[in-house]
């Protein structure tokens, strides 16, 4: 059996890069969370309620993505609870 050894070693490769790619993602989502979640508590002079907190370290990318959008028209924090509300 010659050349095995390459097949299991490409899908070794394969699966370390597509769990790379996987973590990349997942780091860009949380500094996301991160960056949005900092400047809400500078938009709102403090700390943000509990919910909030949670639901922006729960949230995809497509609701962080509605925070960053709507950044500017947010008036108060029911409106990011609109926002990141579950559909």
């Amino acid at each position: 059996l010659t050349g095995g050894g390459e097949i299991v070693e490409s899908t070794a490769e394969r699966l370390r890069k597509e769990g790379r790619e996987e973590g990349r993602k997942e780091g860009r989502k949380e500094g996301m969370a991160k960056t949005f979640t900092s400047q809400l508590k500078k938009k709102f002079s403090g700390e943000l309620p509990e919910d909030i907190k949670q639901s922006m370290e729960k949230a995809d990318k497509e609701d962080l993505i509605k925070i960053r959008d709507n950044i500017f028209n947010i008036e108060d924090i029911d409106d990011v609870r609109e926002l990141l509300k579950e559909e």
